[in-house]
């Protein structure tokens, strides 16, 4: 590829995505800031309980890895996932955002003249 062509499309497939590592990084990165963000949260007070949610769900399944979401984030992104909207939508979110600042990394990276990201 030359640098105009990485510039215009720096993947040609999804599976371009998935196995660039700078993607992979930034998934691992934002999969454990989320789990971060959920584990911090305070106690409930005194007779109340936290109302079970995806994160939850996930935990509970063991799907909350970057494993999981690397499995599924290529059936969601061409609409064709068995999963449900919840999940879907909480793995698209997550992976979305790692393909923005993967973007956005190799674009900084274009502009600095290094074409070998």
């Amino acid at each position: 590829m030359n640098p105009k062509e990485i510039h215009k499309n720096p993947f040609n497939s999804i599976d371009d995505i998935i196995n660039d590592s700078v993607f992979t990084d930034m998934l691992r990165k934002n999969i454990n800031e989320l789990k971060k963000s959920r584990e911090n949260r305070p106690e409930p007070k005194k007779g109340f309980k936290y109302k079970r949610d995806w994160y939850d769900r996930m935990k509970k399944d063991n799907n909350f890895n970057f494993d999981y979401f690397i499995k599924n984030i290529p059936f969601i992104w061409v609409k064709k996932s068995l999963l449900s909207s919840e999940m879907r939508n909480v793995i698209k979110f997550v992976c979305d955002k790692s393909l923005n600042e993967t973007l956005s990394i190799k674009f900084n990276h274009f502009k600095q003249g290094n074409y070998t990201v």
